[in-house]
């Protein structure tokens, strides 16, 4: 597949994503769905833009493509994804989320593998997660999941 066809295939399918959801929407105040509606009308403009951007002409790198280390990428990263939202309900969001983030950044990290980039990858993590705690549990009042080994 090429990097264009790639481009209008997850364009489309972000844009039928989108028309599901604006045709499900159901809010119970008037103020509810704002940040829904902006984020929706968000994704179907950058998902038009790409749609749009994919008939320009630009150099391709279908050699990337076709090289077999990005599907064990891919299919690395999508396995720790399940196992992290698999395990979410018993070990809690933030030792997944610390877990998961170290685990896909030291797995895609390029060059030789050392105890300074395991350093850095699980700082990253513990930063990202707690940030994305702060955000959602402190800011927005989200119950995240704490897990049933911690209740």
């Amino acid at each position: 597949m090429t990097t264009k066809c790639a481009d209008r295939v997850g364009s489309g399918l972000m844009l039928v994503l989108v028309a599901v959801m604006w045709s499900q929407r159901n809010y119970m105040t008037p103020f509810g769905g704002i940040f829904p509606d902006r984020i929706m009308s968000i994704l179907a403009l950058l998902a038009l833009l790409l749609f749009v951007r994919s008939f320009r002409s630009s150099p391709t790198i279908d050699n990337e493509r076709k090289d077999p280390r990005n599907w064990l990428d891919l299919t690395v990263v999508g396995l720790l994804l399940l196992g992290w939202v698999l395990s979410l309900s018993t070990l809690g969001f933030f030792v997944t989320g610390v877990l998961g983030f170290s685990g896909i950044s030291i797995f895609l990290a390029r060059g030789k593998l050392n105890m300074k980039v395991i350093a850095r990858s699980i700082g990253y993590a513990l930063i990202m997660t707690y940030g994305l705690i702060l955000i959602f549990a402190k800011l927005l009042l989200v119950p995240l999941p704490v897990g049933t080994l911690f209740e």
